[in-house]
């Protein structure tokens, strides 16, 4: 598994490999990725609900998909087992100056949204906390990381935005370090899986269910920064067209949205307070 050309052994993770997979490795060991991707997807298999996680195919294709900014999984692997212990999939997003049928060119700001954070052991309902530091670093190792490509591409990444909520102890130590928590306003999502195109679109702007993002903020956020970049991560996340698309409309036009922001607009002080996780 360690033959990856981006492997590398963390002293500060008690000798544990960290794993990196993104498209610059494929493309150029795409044998090699392509074993240690298919253990991953195995691994992140066991601790998802089917729906909720991608298969080894769609994995492939989002490593290769040019339109994904800088998507990455990072894997950390016990070098004598060589076993799996914890994963993170992420990429950066841009936030677009204005969310808009036409589509207005991005603006200067990017987010890191965390897909999957899953470490060894437990239930899908109650996680073990044995490995639960290497995924708090593995997560914190993605901020990082994206931070810097943000900045190599001219770019300022506001943040981490997560739904992926499993491991609630890693995500309050983070936000506990770095200051963030639940979004103070519950999000409403659209009814269709994203499996769902075609003729049935316009149901997208009508709510199923709220979520409670979870957002570790780089500097403190503004509410007109939490509209924009939650309506953008809305958009990113469960718009099953783009703006360049005939028949495109912004998800930030329906209602459950609109609420989202009316209610965003009311909370006290100058600066969003999170909610604790």
């Amino acid at each position: 598994m360690t033959d990856n050309v981006l492997a590398s052994e963390t002293p500060e993770l008690g000798g544990l490999e960290i794993i990196t997979l993104n498209r610059d490795g494929y493309r150029k060991n795409p044998v090699n990725t392509e074993m240690i991707l298919n253990q991953v997807a195995q691994f992140i298999s066991k601790h998802y609900i089917k729906d909720d996680a991608l298969s080894f195919e769609e994995f492939k294709d989002e490593l290769q998909e040019r339109r994904n900014k800088n998507y990455t999984i990072d894997a950390a692997v016990d070098p004598k087992t060589k076993e799996i212990v914890a994963v993170v999939a992420h990429d950066v997003v841009d936030v677009p100056r204005a969310i808009t049928p036409q589509g207005l060119p991005p603006g200067q700001n990017q987010y890191t949204s965390i897909y999957y954070a899953i470490a060894k052991g437990g239930s899908k309902s109650k996680p073990s906390e044995k490995y639960e530091p290497v995924l708090q670093m593995l997560i914190e190792h993605a901020l990082q990381s994206d931070q810097k490509y943000s900045v190599a591409h001219g770019k300022t990444n506001v943040g981490l935005i997560t739904i992926d909520s499993r491991h609630k102890r890693v995500l309050r130590a983070m936000a506990k370090k770095y200051g963030g928590g639940y979004s103070p306003v519950k999000i409403g999502v659209p009814t269709l899986r994203d499996d769902v195109v075609g003729p049935d679109y316009p149901n997208n702007f009508e709510e199923i269910h709220k979520e409670k993002p979870v957002i570790i903020p780089a500097k403190p956020w503004s509410r007109r920064k939490l509209i924009h970049v939650m309506g953008s991560d809305l958009d990113q996340s469960y718009n099953h067209l783009k703006p360049n698309e005939e028949g495109y409309i912004p998800l930030t036009t329906a209602k459950y949205f609109k609420d989202f922001a009316a209610a965003t607009r009311e909370l006290p002080g100058k600066n969003v307070a999170f909610r604790p996780i």
